[in-house]
């Protein structure tokens, strides 16, 4: 999914995450999720229901195999393949991922295109003023900024 259209990789978050966690000393496995969430806001979305819709052709689920396998309601999968506006939570998005067996990246994908933060984003907010004020700036780089970041991250993770 990310190949449409987007300038900025799975891998490119993983190289920003590190070299986050090492300026702010803290746990890797915790910090990759806010930054894909932050960064991805850069790049343009698809819709909720199309996302959906991508992810059961890539992994040849039905409606109903997906509803069976995430334990969320046909009914609400079908609105949201509809996009029947109402307000999908976090937990939700993150049955319908677990339902698909996506990747990483799909899930994050999923969130951002529902409008929520992945919990473990809000977690990290929560524990660490220096996480936060990390992202905040990240989140008002323009597209050439967060390429010069990234280079600048590649380059320090080529010389480790």
């Amino acid at each position: 999914m990310a190949e449409q259209g987007r300038g900025l990789t799975f891998d490119h978050y993983r190289f920003i995450s590190y070299a986050a966690c090492d300026s702010i000393q803290t746990n890797p496995v915790s910090i990759p999720a806010i930054l894909v969430w932050t960064l991805t806001q850069h790049n343009v979305a698809m819709s909720l229901s199309e996302v959906i819709l991508e992810l059961l052709q890539k992994y040849g689920l039905s409606q109903r195999k997906l509803a069976e396998k995430s334990g969320v309601n046909y009914v609400t999968i079908n609105r949201l393949l509809n996009d029947y506006r109402f307000d999908v939570t976090s937990e939700t998005i993150d049955k319908l991922a677990n339902g698909t067996g996506c990747t990483d990246e799909e899930r994050y994908e999923l969130h951002q295109a529902a409008g929520r933060v992945p919990e473990e984003v809000e977690t990290k907010f929560g524990e660490s003023q220096q996480a936060a004020r990390l992202f905040r700036r990240i989140t008002r780089m323009d597209t050439e900024e967060i390429e010069e970041l990234l280079k600048m991250l590649e380059q320090r993770e080529r010389e480790k």
